[in-house]
């Protein structure tokens, strides 16, 4: 019945087996700090990873997330942080696991067939309408479609005789958000 000695302390014990800091620009303040313990238990859990709770209930401890919008994008409403979030280190900001710009699209793929191509959708600029975790309205939007639209687009409305559709902010009932094979975005 002797207590056991570490060879080494966290992070140095940790860090014999697994993945060391790397260069990485970004890095998640407790794997940067060396305190693995924060999020994973040394010997069993019954979360994989040995983490300490599942997710999302761990990554919540720390990080206040917005609830009870309309819209919730499914992987975040299933606690699948890690689908977007590298929880140690990444390249590129927010721990994305890819480039924002090109993070949307590897589930989103087929959003941009067209030949004429909004410019935020276009440019990977997916947050200029839509919320990362939550929206307003429904598909993950920020504000509802017509505020949404006339946020960069309110001079399209001007005029003394309006499209009755464009005066009620209803935009994607003759245009697509992203992209379309006519132009000025028209679905048909």
């Amino acid at each position: 019945g002797g207590k056991a000695e570490l060879l080494a302390q966290p992070p140095n014990l940790c860090q014999g087996c697994h993945e060391a800091a790397s260069s990485t620009s970004h890095r998640h303040a407790p794997f940067e700090q060396g305190d693995c313990l924060i999020c994973h238990t040394p010997h069993a859990s019954d979360a994989k990873g040995l983490l300490s709770v599942p997710a999302p209930g761990l990554c919540n401890r720390c990080h206040q997330t917005k609830v009870g919008e309309e819209s919730v994008h499914p992987p975040f409403a299933a606690g699948s942080c890690a689908d977007c979030h590298n929880p140690h280190h990444s390249a590129n900001a927010k721990l994305l696991t890819r480039p924002a710009e090109k993070l949307c699209l590897s589930c989103h793929e087929g959003i941009l067939k067209g030949q004429v191509q909004h410019p935020p959708a276009r440019d990977g600029d997916c947050l200029t309408c839509h919320g990362a975790h939550a929206g307003k309205a429904t598909p993950v939007l920020k504000e509802d479609a017509s505020s949404l639209c006339t946020t960069c687009h309110a001079e399209t409305v001007k005029g003394k005789i309006p499209h009755a559709p464009a005066q009620e902010g209803h935009c994607i009932a003759c245009h697509s958000p992203h992209a379309s094979e006519q132009p000025a975005l028209l679905k048909a």
